[in-house]
């Protein structure tokens, strides 16, 4: 009598039958008269030696984590930048930011500069281009102005990356950055900066905000049109020296009489409001200085 038969199904070549080999039993197939018992043998000793492999080695599992995109919070909170923003000045031409691990593990560190559209008067050098910090040492990152000249405030971002540096570390990288004001020495720094807005409203509906003056303006993105409360979001934080942007149908029935702003400082910070009539105006020609 067998207690357990395990069953092992074989397609022979030209023959629509299967040959069925009973694991401690005998033969039950009309094909039982066939000399099988050499194949019967080798199938029986290899899956012996199967069975006795996967059951030695521990059991493996492939899987595709070892770049996470949600990073661990020691990691993502490794780095202590002790500033909220970075002011270069153009007469010092220099200036610098502590950064702090505070982690427990060593972490290699990669500051670079992020350069805005509107900021290409200027050259920002960074020193040094690669840190290695272990764990509670503290570093100081420079930021060095290179070469141009603006009689505008300029914008950019100080970015910075980092990663363990450990061997048993896998291939996580962490990033943060903060914004970094380079402002010209015959500028002072303003409190109110928003009095320099001026705001339009076309017959399509499009709000055209305008900077007229040198300094940038941080704002919120959200903007309220007046009376009716309704608010629209602009694409950026900030409105650049000299420059505009443009919210296309905002106001479809160009009703508006003005739109209120809330001002914010350069590291996010909000501060108060400011109603901007608006005027009657065009759309910009973004081909203007072209011809």
């Amino acid at each position: 009598m067998v207690s357990k038969i395990s069953t092992l199904r074989i397609r022979l070549p030209g023959d629509l039958r299967y040959l069925q080999l009973l694991k401690g039993g005998p033969m039950s197939t009309p094909l039982r008269k066939m000399r099988t018992r050499s194949l019967v043998a080798k199938l029986q000793y290899g899956s012996k030696r199967l069975v006795s492999r996967l059951r030695a080695e521990s059991p493996r599992t492939t899987t595709f984590e070892s770049c996470p995109t949600t990073l661990p919070k020691l990691l993502t909170q490794a780095l202590l930048i002790e500033a909220r923003a970075i002011t270069l000045e153009t007469e010092t031409r220099r200036a610098s930011v502590a950064v702090r691990n505070v982690s427990d593990a060593p972490i290699v560190l990669f500051p670079s500069i992020h350069r805005l559209p509107e900021s290409q008067a200027t050259s920002i050098m960074v020193m040094p281009l690669m840190a290695e910090l272990r764990a509670g040492e503290a570093t100081r990152i420079d930021y060095i102005l290179v070469a141009g000249h603006a009689d505008t405030e300029q914008l950019f971002r100080a970015r910075f990356a980092w990663l363990e540096s450990s061997r048993s570390a896998d291939c996580q990288e962490a990033e943060a950055s903060i914004p970094l004001l380079v402002r010209p020495s015959e500028l002072r720094s303003l409190d109110d900066p928003q009095h320099a807005l001026s705001a339009s409203l076309t017959p399509h509906g499009d709000v055209i905000i305008q900077n007229e003056g040198e300094h940038l303006v941080f704002v919120s993105p959200i903007i309220a049109l007046l009376p009716s409360n309704r608010t629209f979001v602009i694409a950026q934080r900030y409105i650049a020296p000299r420059s505009w942007q443009l919210c296309r149908e905002v106001d479809p029935e160009a009703r508006s009489l003005a739109i209120r702003v809330t001002a914010e400082r350069i590291c996010g910070t909000p501060t108060f409001t400011v109603d901007i009539p608006l005027q009657t105006s065009s759309p910009p020609d973004p081909y203007r200085t072209l011809y």
